[in-house]
Parts: structure tokens; sequence; C-alpha cells
């Protein structure tokens, strides 16, 4: 029913870029500060080094997360997420997901939870241990279903407002099992691949 891959050409990007606008700025009326009201687009410093995995029907974007490694971060998510503070986190076995972002008419889908376990096993392949998000309110239980934890208190995100930074063991199997996290089963092929 989806396609969901890594962005490959600039017009993927592109296209990418104004289905961000469309959802933050049209639908959401959120304030974006990398907006580009002309063009109606969103691209931001992340986007220079950022992996966009994009969810297409049809050849349309109708989903889309960013993974960024936390060597390539912004120094404005290394103190969102006092990831210089997490004793787990080095300068290669971190990463952070932002954007995710689908379209209306999918959103009582499971394209979500798709692009989500594709994220964590972009990670995962390459190393990632440490996965961190932050959320509004409403989004918590999705993300703990997943094995995302609280971990400091409430953060202020210069566009969203009172967030909450979450963080993920993506190696975390005991936990993955007592939740049914939608990772355990990539998680056990992984595992399994790591025994050869």
């Amino acid at each position: 029913m989806f396609e969901i891959r890594l962005a490959q050409t600039q017009q993927e990007l592109d296209d990418l870029y104004r289905f961000r606008y469309r959802i933050y700025v049209e639908e959401m009326g959120r304030v974006q500060l990398d907006a580009d009201h002309e063009r109606k687009t969103i691209q931001d410093a992340l986007d220079e080094h950022g992996h966009n995995l994009l969810a297409f029907r049809y050849g349309k974007v109708v989903g889309a997360a960013r993974i960024n490694f936390n060597e390539l971060c912004t120094p404005f998510y290394y103190e969102l997420y006092q990831m210089n503070n997490q004793s787990v986190v080095t300068n290669k076995n971190a990463s952070i997901v932002t954007r995710l972002m689908i379209d209306e008419t999918y959103r009582k889908s499971t394209l979500a939870v798709r692009i989500f376990i594709a994220c964590y096993e972009f990670g995962l392949w390459r190393g990632i241990r440490c996965n961190f998000v932050d959320c509004n309110d409403h989004l918590i239980d999705f993300f703990k279903s997943f094995g995302y934890q609280h971990y400091i208190g409430k953060a202020t995100h210069k566009e969203y407002g009172e967030v909450n930074p979450l963080k993920l063991d993506l190696h975390d199997e005991a936990l993955f099992r007592q939740i049914n996290s939608p990772f355990l089963k990539p998680y056990l092929a992984w595992k399994h691949q790591q025994d050869y």
C-alpha cells in the first residue's frame, strides 16, 4: 500500500519540503522559523546531513520522518535533549528523529507505525544505540508504545512550546517484550544477524 524509503532525488526532497509546509503551516497553523512562505516550503539546518525517510502512495509523499546522527545535530537539539549529560551517548551511537508527519488521509492507518519502524531499522543497522525524540503531551502514549521513556522533565522547543524529550535504548529487548513493542521483531532479526 505504501512505499517507504529514503529520499533519492532533489525533486523528492522538494516535494517533502512542500509537504512539511502544508502540514505544519497550512493545516496546523504552527509558527515555523524556517518556512519559506513564498515557495511554501520548510527546509532547516538538519536537512543538510539528515536522512529523510519518505512514504509514498501512488508517487505522492504522504508521510515522512528525518533521522540525524548526533555528531551532525545542531546545538539546539544537543541542549534540548541534554545529550551531553547522557552516559550512554557517544559521538557515534546516538540519533534524533524529527519531522514525523502523516497526511491527514492516513492518520488512522498503520503508516505512522511503519515509518517509525523504518527509522528504527535505519538506526539499528548503522550502530545507533540511543535515539531521542520530543513530542507534545497528546503523543506521549504513541512513543511509549515503542519503548521510548522519559529521562528528563519537560523542555521548551522554540517552535512547539512545551515538549517531552523521550529516549529509546534500541537494544532494550526486555522492555520491547514487556510492552509488545513494534520494534521487537526488527530487533530480533538484527540480533540474529549479529550471531553469524
